[in-house]
C-alpha cells in the first residue's frame, strides 16, 4: 500500500510524494516509477532495460544505458557497475559504496548537495532484468 499516497503531499518512506490521484481510494492509481525501456541504434534494437526498485528505477535504468552507450561497457558490466541514486525529494544523493571518490563527494557537498550513507542503498537497489541485442 506504500505505492499509494496515504496523505497527499506527504512523502512515503522513500521520500516519494503522492497526490490526490494516488490516494488510497477506489479508482485511484498507485505511484509508479516503472520504466521499461527499449533502445534502438541505427534503426535496430540495441537493448531492452528494466528493473524493480521503487524510486531508484529511473536513475538505475538511465545509468545502465549511459554505461553501455557512452562508456562502452557490455550489458553485464553496466548492470554490475556501482550506481548513484538521486531524486527530487528527498533532495539527497545516495551513492553505492565505492561509486564516488572522496574528491567527487567533496565537490558535490561544496556545491550544496547532501549525501546520504550508502547502507540505505541495499534496500533501494535490488536485482536487475536487462537484455542487450547486438
Amino acid at each position: 500500500m506504500d505505492d499509494f499516497s496515504s496523505k497527499p503531499g506527504v512523502p512515503n518512506m522513500f521520500g516519494v510524494i503522492g497526490a490526490e490521484a494516488n490516494k488510497i481510494e477506489p479508482n485511484k492509481r498507485m505511484l509508479s516509477a516503472m520504466t521499461p525501456t527499449i533502445v534502438e541504434k541505427d534503426g535496430k534494437l540495441f537493448m531492452v532495460v528494466g528493473t524493480p526498485g521503487g524510486s531508484t528505477i529511473i536513475t538505475s535504468v538511465f545509468q545502465v544505458i549511459l554505461n553501455v552507450a557512452d562508456h562502452g561497457m557490455g550489458m553485464q558490466e553496466a548492470v554490475n557497475a556501482r550506481r548513484i541514486h538521486s531524486q527530487w525529494l528527498p533532495d539527497v544523493i545516495i551513492p553505492e559504496s565505492g561509486s564516488l571518490t572522496a574528491k567527487d563527494s567533496l565537490k558535490l557537498v561544496n556545491l550544496g548537495h547532501k549525501i546520504t550513507p550508502a547502507d540505505r542503498l541495499a534496500v533501494l537497489m535490488p536485482s536487475w532484468c536487462c537484455l542487450m541485442v547486438n
